[in-house]
């Protein structure tokens, strides 16, 4: 993979390790995109748990 861009095979080996290491400490950062799409599915999983939630207590009732 590291010759399709043109680099070397320990410095692949090094991008690996460290991203490893970032997110095994949970220092990784996300990317913009990343960030926006989290939050989008946050929202989501919060809409999603109060319909279900809404949804089970008028079950009961």
């Amino acid at each position: 993979m590291a010759r399709n861009f043109g680099s070397n095979d320990g410095t692949s080996g090094d991008w690996v390790a460290r991203a490893r290491r970032a997110r095994e400490s949970g220092d990784a950062a996300l990317s913009e995109s990343e960030g926006a799409a989290l939050s989008r599915l946050r929202k989501e999983n919060t809409y999603q748990t109060s319909q279900f939630t809404g949804e089970s207590l008028a079950r009961r009732l």
